[in-house]
């Protein structure tokens, strides 16, 4: 046996409080919140608030430094929406066209790093936007720079970001290249 077979597999947290990713910090769906109701009551949790308008998606949202990141496609294009913690737009960006068959919607989340917001439509486009602002940083279409084409069910993907590194599945021609997120 090898010194790297003998290492148990870990999940590796996340350095950001919150949710800042698909399925939590750990990307477990384990939330370590405390004073939770053990069970809720009959008529369900207090509504404290809510919104509309942010558009046609699957995705959920991440919650973390203040914010509610979520995604929808509206009209033609997709958005991705910051909301404060009363349920506010904050800001909107855009990352490229809406997906519109079959199952018309937004589908994979963002994940939140280091001030940051990466998030990837269903036409293969990634982005990366300031987490404060909105404002585009860098994008690639992900088809073009490695040889891809899209699926019958559109891309949706809930992006690793380790570092400077954005991980993505791809596929293409020469999809095993590395790709920094700075």
């Amino acid at each position: 046996m090898t010194a790297s077979a003998s290492v148990p597999a870990r999940l590796i947290p996340s350095p950001e409080p919150g949710w800042p990713q698909w399925r939590g910090p750990r990307r477990d769906g384990i939330c370590d919140e405390t004073g939770l109701l053990p069970e809720w009551p009959a008529s369900g949790p207090k509504l404290l608030w809510k919104t509309g308008g942010l558009g046609r998606g699957y995705s959920a949202p991440i919650v973390t430094h203040g914010r509610i990141y979520l995604t929808g496609d509206v009209g033609d294009e997709l958005h991705i929406f910051a909301l404060d913690l009363e349920g506010r737009v904050v800001w909107r960006a855009k990352n490229g066209a809406a997906w519109r068959t079959p199952y018309p919607g937004a589908r994979a989340i963002s994940t939140y790093s280091e001030g940051r917001l990466y998030h990837e439509n269903a036409h293969g486009r990634l982005a990366c936007f300031d987490a404060t602002t909105g404002a585009e940083l860098w994008a690639v279409d992900l088809f073009d720079r490695f040889g891809g084409k899209n699926l019958t069910w559109a891309m949706s993907e809930c992006l690793v970001v380790d570092g400077p590194r954005v991980i993505v599945t791809p596929g293409g021609s020469s999809g095993h290249r590395a790709m920094n997120a700075a």
